[in-house]
């Protein structure tokens, strides 16, 4: 049998949590709350609850369009996961972050409308193109750290 240490928990935080009790939260094309305090929380509650597991975070990112929200977004998630990580209190065992997604995909319920893709993904002839605003920033981010 494998031990906690010998494990990994993939975090797929594309999943809708909502925070009702809290108004006003930004809303993707799909309707989500866009909140990466909620993220945070859920990484705490891991790390309280499994402390010798390393946490890998398997699918994070908005669907947006216009690339105004996904930047917001990223940029708020990225800076609080620098934060979590940074703090001497709590010890959160992070050992990856992947975004939803490279390529704007098919979507179950949805189709192919919303756009996660870093990638804008033309479906009738498979033109993709970097979404620039977002991947700028990722570059600043990523180059700096």
């Amino acid at each position: 049998t494998a031990s906690p240490t010998d494990m990994f928990i993939g975090l797929p935080f594309g999943l809708e949590l909502r925070a009702a009790a809290i108004a006003n939260f930004e809303k993707n094309e799909m309707g989500w709350d866009l909140t990466p305090s909620s993220m945070i929380r859920l990484l705490e509650i891991f790390a309280d609850r499994y402390p010798t597991t390393p946490i890998i975070i398997t699918e994070s990112g908005t669907a947006d369009t216009t690339d105004q929200k996904r930047i917001r977004y990223l940029a708020a998630l990225l800076h609080q996961l620098h934060q979590l990580l940074r703090q001497s209190e709590r010890v959160v065992d992070l050992r990856g972050y992947l975004i939803w997604t490279l390529m704007d995909n098919f979507e179950w319920a949805e189709g192919f409308r919303p756009k996660f893709g870093l990638l804008e993904t033309n479906f009738e002839t498979f033109e993709r193109k970097e979404r620039k605003k977002t991947c700028d920033m990722l570059r600043a981010v990523f180059g700096g750290n």
